[in-house]
Parts: structure tokens; C-alpha cells; sequence
């Protein structure tokens, strides 16, 4: 999963409250004050991908939480309006509404303020008379991993796949992405070629993600 990069105010020489109304807080939205936005500004989101069609149904991987300059939120809603994106709060109240077009894989950002975005529990995508949910875990649940050298160039992770569904992997905040991996046992396996002593891993439990160092044994 990428991972989420700090929002440095003072460099942008903006306050968080004026930050806030350049980014849209919801899918399609206008952001409160129009214009070119600050060099370098990035706004909250959910990375949401998966695959929808309208005869073989549809998937839902695991969901990230991001930071992403807006120009990377869709503009306009499709002109085919197939299926849609729905994101509900524990208490079922309906957060976010996206229509996406079922033309098979997809990859979108959902743009959504800080707060809104921690009250999803529960992302649904629903196309036809068929539908598939993504449900956050238990709130306070810490990821279980261990990294062990292989060699001098690969590693292996081990992580709970049952509570955390999808990790990605990273040698540095910003550096590329390294490996991305889904599990669904207790004790889930992912090879990763790097060299690092220390990996950052996002770790999503299908809804939202954190990002955790793992040192790497043996190195």
C-alpha cells in the first residue's frame, strides 16, 4: 500500500483549515475555493480498487488510506453508470456514494475529510442485483509480522492475512513501491526482492491501513 505522507502546513505556507477547503470532500465534489491548488498540496482519501462487470459480478480488494494531490480524483462521474461505490459508518449511515462504470478493473480515489473518512467500517460495491462488502476489523488490532532474510537481495513476510487482508511494501516513505501482497490465512507469506534492513509495510484490514516498520531478520 503507499504510504500516507505527512501534510506540512508551514512548507505549504497554509493553515490545515484553509488545506482543507482546497480538497473535495466528497466523490465529484468542487473543492470550497476554487482555483489552481498549492504546489504540493495533498488531500485524504481511500485508494479503492477491485473489479465489477455486469455479468460476472464483482470484487473488492483491500482499501488504503492515502494522501494524494487532487489531481488524482476523478473529475466527472462515468456517462455508464453500472455500479456503484457506497462507503457506511458501524451504524449503517450511508458516508459516500460513487457510481463507477462496470467495464472490469478499476482503480479510483475517493476524496472524503479526515473525519469522514475514520467513520468507514464497511465499503459495499454493488452492480445489479448483486452486491460485495469490505468490512474495517476491530478497532485496536496491531498487525502480526515477521520479516526473515532469505539472502542478500530477498526476504520473506509473514503477516496475519485474516485481520489485515493486503500489504504493500516500501524501502522508504516516498520510494517506489516494492511488493504488494493479499492474504486471507493467519500466517500469509509474501517474497519481496530488496535489500533493505528495514521495510515500511501498509498494512489495510480491507477498509482502511497502517504503516508499521519491520525490520528484517537476519540483516
Amino acid at each position: 500500500m503507499l504510504f500516507v505522507a505527512a501534510m506540512t502546513f508551514a512548507a505549504l505556507g497554509a493553515s490545515p483549515k484553509l488545506a482543507a477547503t482546497r480538497c473535495p470532500q466528497a466523490p465529484f465534489a468542487a473543492p470550497a475555493v476554487a482555483g489552481p491548488a498549492p504546489a504540493g498540496l495533498t488531500c485524504p482519501a481511500l485508494e479503492i480498487s477491485g473489479s465489477v462487470d455486469r455479468n460476472d459480478g464483482a470484487s473488492l480488494d483491500p482499501s488504503f488510506d492515502v494522501s494524494v494531490a487532487p489531481s488524482r480524483f476523478p473529475a466527472n462521474p462515468p456517462t455508464a453508470t453500472d455500479a456503484v461505490l457506497q462507503g457506511y459508518s458501524a451504524e449503517g449511515r450511508q458516508l459516500f456514494i460513487m457510481p463507477i462504470e462496470a467495464g472490469g478493473q478499476f482503480h479510483t480515489y475517493v476524496p472524503l475529510a479526515d473525519g469522514v473518512r475514520a467513520e468507514v467500517a464497511r465499503i459495499r460495491l454493488t452492480v445489479g442485483g448483486s452486491y460485495v462488502d469490505r468490512i474495517a476489523a476491530v478497532r485496536g488490532i496491531e498487525p502480526t509480522v515477521e520479516a526473515i532474510s532469505v539472502d542478500d537481495s530477498r526476504a520473506i513476510i509473514a503477516w496475519n492475512g485474516l485481520h489485515f487482508p493486503g500489504i504493500r511494501v516500501r524501502e522508504s516513505p516516498n520510494g517506489p513501491l516494492v511488493a504488494e501482497g493479499v492474504g486471507n490465512t493467519s500466517y500469509d507469506q509474501l517474497t519481496v526482492t530488496s535489500r533493505a534492513s528495514l521495510l515500511l509495510i501498509d498494512f489495510s484490514d480491507g477498509v482502511h491501513s497502517v504503516t508499521r516498520p519491520v525490520s528484517v531478520f537476519g540483516r
